[in-house]
């Protein structure tokens, strides 16, 4: 069918942007694996660094919301916040399991049922929102924000990588 050749020509790029770090779309391969500019680069586009670095990154925008929250919004608004960003963070834990399911596929294909727990992620946590929006005492709107903390957070890591691979010494600049 049309949409598995679509799900694998996404496991494909999803793999080869994971796993192969040393390639770069300009020049083929990057400098040698010993150089000094490619182990920096590689330090800072490492997936594990990467995830940590998304990882903080989320939790201090939501620390920082919920303080800016708390100063000028009232208390509804800054509970809201607050489940919207619990919401965000359960749901990045699930997306990530997802994608490393999906990557970690030694056959080659995605496992059965991933395209559903995509949907069925979204629709749950939308489910959710909706249903305690309908209870009067959460803000939507709130909830949300809340839900974007993750969204911002991998904003702020490209934006940090882009810098650190653009001031990185070396040919691939």
């Amino acid at each position: 069918m049309k949409t598995d050749a679509l799900d694998n020509d996404f496991t494909a790029l999803l793999k080869s942007a994971a796993l192969n770090t040393s390639e770069t779309p300009e020049h083929g391969v990057a400098d040698s694996p010993d150089s000094p500019a490619t182990r920096a680069l590689n330090e800072v586009t490492s997936p594990e660094r990467v995830e940590r670095r998304i990882w903080r990154n989320t939790f201090a925008i939501i620390i920082l919301a919920i303080i800016f929250a708390s100063l000028f919004a009232n208390l509804k608004f800054t509970l809201s916040l607050f489940v919207g960003s619990a919401l965000s963070l359960v749901n990045f834990k699930w997306l990530h399991a997802s994608i490393k399911d999906v990557l970690t596929a030694s056959d080659g294909k995605r496992p059965p049922g991933t395209m559903l727990l995509f949907i069925v992620r979204w629709i749950l946590v939308g489910a959710v929102v909706y249903g305690l929006h309908l209870t009067g005492y959460f803000d939507i709107v709130a909830m949300l924000a809340g839900l974007f903390a993750p969204a911002l957070a991998v904003m702020i890591e490209a934006g940090y990588v882009t810098y650190k691979t653009i001031t990185q010494p070396g040919e691939h600049n």
